[in-house]
């Protein structure tokens, strides 16, 4: 079982820190998605803050996986995985 809590604090007010996905201490929430190309497509133009598109991972432990950042309406990471199929 998970439990999965969320916070979102209206005061005092925050300042704005945007770390890229490679900035030392940034961290992120990671999601497994089953077709990462489609999702994207059928999300793609409805507001969401893409870092970029899927990428297809070509070396590594990963290769043949995909990956994509994005940010959530708070400015918070998110990663969307896809893993290989083997």
């Amino acid at each position: 079982t998970h439990i999965l809590e969320l916070f979102h604090y209206t005061t005092p007010k925050q300042l704005m820190y945007e770390p890229r996905p490679c900035d030392w201490s940034s961290s992120h929430l990671s999601l497994l998605i089953d077709d990462l190309p489609k999702f994207y497509q059928e999300i793609e133009g409805k507001g969401a803050q893409f870092i970029s598109p899927p990428i297809q991972i070509d070396a590594g432990p990963n290769k043949g996986a995909w990956a994509l950042y994005l940010r959530d309406p708070n400015g918070v990471l998110i990663e969307l995985f896809q893993p290989a199929k083997n």
